[in-house]
């Protein structure tokens, strides 16, 4: 076959499935430009950090005025204020320099996706059944209080542990000190799903540094990749 004549049955079998499924009733169209999108004003473009990995890729974050539903003493109304409506790259950030994958794209559903976690979830039946509550913030402070109080006053703070993937900075600090009133300062138990240490420190022993060996892409000539995502994984 030509390629001539494969573009032009390409074509129109591409024409006669759109008219068909134009015909079926079942089949619904989908705006890619919601109509929130449309909402007139001047768009204000704020830079932020993107945290949904290690990375950090700069961002810009497009923010509006808009409506938005909050609930204050249990009652539901709404408030004029500053919405975010579109997250892209930012071209001055040194490491990603505009780039941005499609989890930072779809950051946005962190905030507005409607199956999010809006509220501490309290469990009401067994471990592992899933079933849950939600509970106000004051309601999930006290409880946590009222456990930790009770730890003490048994005697037994050294039971307490806090799992968390490594903290760094302020965060770390924190947390130590919360458990030194507690005089429990290894309650905090770091762990990293994806855990390297034992190839840092392989390269101790075969380079001198305990680090991650990174690819030397600049000054490579040819570069060969078996079924490996070698720069994302």
């Amino acid at each position: 076959m030509q390629r001539r004549d494969f573009i032009k049955i390409s074509a129109i079998t591409g024409a006669t499935a759109a008219l068909d499924g134009c015909g079926q009733p079942d089949v619904q169209l989908i705006r890619f430009i919601p109509e929130e999108e449309l909402t007139p004003g001047v768009a204000t473009w704020k830079p932020s950090i993107c945290t949904l990995c290690p990375v950090g890729c700069g961002t810009l974050v497009k923010v509006m005025e808009g409506d938005a539903e909050v609930i204050r003493n249990g009652q539901l109304g709404l408030i004029k204020m500053g919405l975010a409506k579109k997250i892209e790259g930012n071209p001055n950030h040194p490491t990603s320099q505009g780039k941005l994958c499609p989890r930072g794209q779809a950051m946005l559903q962190v905030t507005y996706h409607p199956d999010r976690i809006k509220s501490p979830l309290k469990r009401t039946g067994p471990r592992g059944s899933g079933q849950f509550q939600e509970i106000s913030w004051d309601e999930a402070i006290n409880e946590l209080v009222s456990q930790l109080r009770a730890l003490q006053e048994s005697r037994q703070e050294l039971a307490l542990r806090f799992l968390s993937r490594p903290l760094r900075d302020q965060r770390h600090d924190l947390i130590e000190l919360l458990f030194s009133l507690f005089r429990n300062p290894g309650a905090l138990v770091e762990f990293e799903p994806f855990e390297e240490a034992a190839l840092c420190h392989a390269d101790v022993y075969s380079f001198g540094y305990g680090r991650m060996p990174t690819f030397n892409l600049a000054n490579s000539d040819y570069v060969v990749a078996f079924g490996a995502d070698f720069l994302g994984t």
